[in-house]
């Protein structure tokens, strides 16, 4: 567990499969990236789809809504992927 705190990451973090990176809370425990070229890189295996987000993906939204949220558990992680410019965007919840 990160205890609460402010983290500089100033290289990149690589996490094996099964390694869970988990903090004291969100508004207590802060991982700052400040290297260019991404911070946590995480590898395992992928299983599961996307599903489409309907609203919030605007910039400044504090949620979202998606199309079937039934495969969502709440603590778990998810990724949300934006299809025009190949980027990824990994969250953990």
């Amino acid at each position: 567990m990160v205890q609460a705190g402010i983290y500089p990451i100033k290289s990149r973090l690589n996490l094996k499969p099964g390694i869970v990176l988990r903090g004291e809370g969100h508004l207590v425990t802060r991982l700052d990236c400040v290297c260019a070229d991404g911070c946590i890189n995480v590898r395992g295996s992928y299983t599961g789809g996307y599903i489409p987000v309907l609203s919030g993906f605007q910039q400044g939204s504090t949620q979202i809504t998606v199309s079937d949220a039934s495969g969502f558990t709440a603590g778990r992680g998810g990724q949300i992927k934006q299809d025009d410019i190949s980027v990824y965007i990994n969250f953990g919840l």
